[in-house]
């Protein structure tokens, strides 16, 4: 297997190959955001003021405010960690990996700290009191809206935790539950960690699809909540040149960036698709095409999005990026009609017009006889991806994750 399509006849370059810029393919150069990793029926994010559906594979931002609604919603954090949210459940990210909790509840699975390394602190504000989860396991809090019912109920399934509520703090350890309303004392209460109900069941459903083994060997450790996903919808194979490399299960003609839209960020454009190894693939390592199609090399580091930009008067273009940090194919057109060269297999182009307006990349991506005027025209080429709107981010202080706590 070639590493990349080579183009074995004179070929006409219309729009000029760039390469990303160099902060871009910097090992490590991005702090890895948490992301919503699954939305069950109707859920909002109010952000900047503004508010809008809530969607998969999201990145989340401090001062953030979730509304579960009549849906559910999952949050998959940069260790692993995962938090769900129930219906009509409202939270906000705050800086340092704090949840502010108003009302309703969630279910909260903290990864154990790797060995050698740091856990984070996480804490769950809740009217009345804060929750702080000293260790990895499994948490359910629930809280009643502040006013004259508000309180707290905080059950540890395994794990250790302590509800600090004015000038007293409770322990709760694995196989406990505790309730705290009204100012009144608090009353601990054993429980069946077995039992459940719907949202819990949801919530513990996803969590062990993300189990596996057989992926966890070919995924470095930052991807090892997704080897469930990897083990159920691809193929590891092992190619020359690259390593052990993953085949998606996709339709015939499927490729990378395409079935999504992009967002900006304040550290860039941002690539948002469907799809639980969507994040994965689309957030770290690299991709190469080749007789079976599309396969992605995994890589340790986070990015907005790992591609080439081709930028051109009223066109924007882009193509994922390959083992070497250049454009898996390079955007060349065959004056051949023998070659079964195809740069349009990895390249999509849109209207500039239409690039970043929210709207799907697969509704308005050139296609067909389309793309026959793109091959045809002549460009004005930018070496810079297109510019983020100055207002992106405004007032976000950073992506939301944890702070780091010595063990």
């Amino acid at each position: 297997m070639s590493r990349r399509p080579q183009l074995w006849v004179l070929a006409v370059v219309c729009l000029a190959v760039v390469r990303p810029a160099s902060a871009q393919v910097g090992g490590g150069t991005y702090a890895t955001p948490a992301h919503v990793s699954a939305v069950q029926g109707q859920a909002a994010i109010q952000r900047d003021g503004e508010t809008s559906s809530l969607v998969e594979n999201l990145p989340l931002l401090e001062s953030d405010r979730l509304s579960a609604g009549s849906g559910r919603v999952e949050v998959l954090l940069p260790d692993g960690s995962a938090l769900a949210l129930d219906h009509g459940s409202t939270l906000d990210l705050r800086a340092g990996g704090i949840i502010q909790l108003f009302g309703g509840r969630l279910v909260f699975a903290v990864t154990d700290a790797r060995e050698g390394g740091a856990e984070y602190g996480y804490q769950v504000q809740v009217p009345g009191g804060v929750v702080r989860l000293l260790t990895g396991g499994d948490y359910r809090v629930s809280a009643a809206p502040a006013g004259g019912t508000a309180g707290v109920d905080v059950a540890v399934l395994r794990g250790r935790a302590m509800l600090a509520a004015g000038n007293t703090s409770y322990a709760v350890s694995a196989g406990q539950r505790l309730r705290l309303a009204g100012g009144r004392a608090a009353v601990r209460v054993a429980f069946d960690t077995a039992a459940g109900d719907p949202f819990y069941r949801w919530a513990g459903a996803l969590t062990a699809r993300r189990a596996g083994a057989r992926s966890r060997a070919y995924l470095p450790s930052a991807l090892h909540a997704y080897a469930g996903t990897f083990d159920r919808d691809g193929t590891w194979v092992s190619v020359p040149d690259y390593g052990w490399v993953w085949y998606p299960r996709v339709a015939v003609g499927w490729r990378p960036y395409y079935d999504g839209y992009w967002v900006p960020y304040n550290w860039g454009w941002t690539w948002v698709g469907s799809g639980p190894w969507l994040w994965p693939t689309h957030h770290y390592g690299r991709w190469g095409y080749g007789a079976r199609g599309w396969f992605w090399i995994p890589k340790p580091y986070w990015g907005p999005a790992w591609v080439s930009w081709g930028l051109a008067t009223g066109y924007v273009s882009w193509c994922p990026l390959g083992w070497d940090d250049a454009p898996v194919f390079g955007l060349s057109f065959a004056s051949s009609s023998g070659s079964r060269y195809n740069a349009w297999l990895g390249w999509t182009v849109v209207p500039a017009r239409a690039f970043g307006r929210g709207r799907r990349v697969s509704a308005v991506a050139l296609r067909g006889d389309a793309l026959r005027v793109v091959e045809r025209a002549s460009f004005t080429v930018r070496r810079a991806p297109p510019a983020v709107p100055p207002a992106a981010g405004r007032g976000i202080r950073g992506r939301w994750a944890p702070v780091r706590r010595p063990r």
